[in-house]
């Protein structure tokens, strides 16, 4: 509903890397009656019945020759010299908080014995939700209208995103010990994006086309609606990984230098 709704997008399998194929596929099957196919496209795209998507009256989407011919070559040529961003980023760790704060009183969803754990912010931009399980804690950071610059300014205020909510965690519960260090936590998932922002010839027409995954990860060219109003064409790569804030950072190191 998330994707649909907010994002105007359809999803995928590559939405949901916490999930299992097998899982995925059970999922979809219980509420197939509720979603119809977007396209013909490898992996498939669904999107929820009677929730137009943005340029359905006129959809471009998956039209591999281009948003119109030589308008998407210009599109990508425009923001080829853009900075890289990530957004939509998922980390887990290892830990035994969910012993803690069941045994403080907190609720388990039944569905997945899963302890929800409230987060405030004060940027507006970020919305962050705590799961936390028998065995692992996963933290979602949505921040899709500013995404975070893939660079090591960046990387550093994802490691201070970290370090609030590893302080808030054990706040909550008191056992320090039970969350490791932040440069140990597991990115598993995030969006690698550059935003074409400020382009004078761009109309605000939409389109979503999705490419076959190639290096690692489904890369999608689209149209993406502003909270100001404006539409702006947005070139990302979904890529599912397991590495470390550590090791992102020396990723991002090696590319700078």
């Amino acid at each position: 509903m998330n994707i649909v709704l907010k994002e105007k997008r359809p999803f995928s399998k590559m939405d949901f890397p916490c999930l299992t194929n097998a899982n995925y596929r059970r999922y979809i099957h219980k509420i197939r009656r509720y979603l119809e196919p977007v396209g013909n496209t490898k992996p498939k795209f669904w999107t929820i019945k009677g929730m137009p998507l943005p340029g359905d009256s006129h959809r471009i989407t998956l039209d591999h020759t281009g948003v119109v011919g030589q308008k998407f070559f210009d599109l990508l040529e425009s923001i080829k010299l853009q900075h890289p961003t990530i957004h939509d980023i998922k980390v887990k760790f290892t830990s035994d908080l969910h012993k803690h704060l069941a045994e403080m009183g907190c609720s388990c969803n039944p569905a997945n014995n899963s302890i929800k754990v409230g987060f405030e912010t004060s940027d507006n931009n970020l919305h962050i939700k705590i799961l936390v399980y028998p065995e692992t804690t996963q933290i979602d950071i949505g921040c899709t209208y500013k995404p975070i610059v893939h660079d090591l300014r960046g990387i550093l205020y994802l490691s201070e995103i970290f370090s609030k909510v590893s302080h808030h965690l054990s706040s909550l519960t008191g056992h320090i010990a039970a969350i490791p260090p932040v440069h140990e936590w597991v990115i598993t998932h995030y969006h690698f994006a550059k935003d074409g922002t400020g382009i004078p010839s761009f109309n605000g027409q939409t389109f979503h086309m999705t490419f076959e995954e190639v290096a690692g990860g489904l890369i999608r060219f689209y149209s993406k609606r502003m909270p100001d109003g404006l539409t702006i064409p947005r070139l990302e790569q979904i890529k599912s990984v397991q590495e470390t804030l550590d090791q992102k950072m020396q990723e991002v190191l090696e590319v700078t230098s």
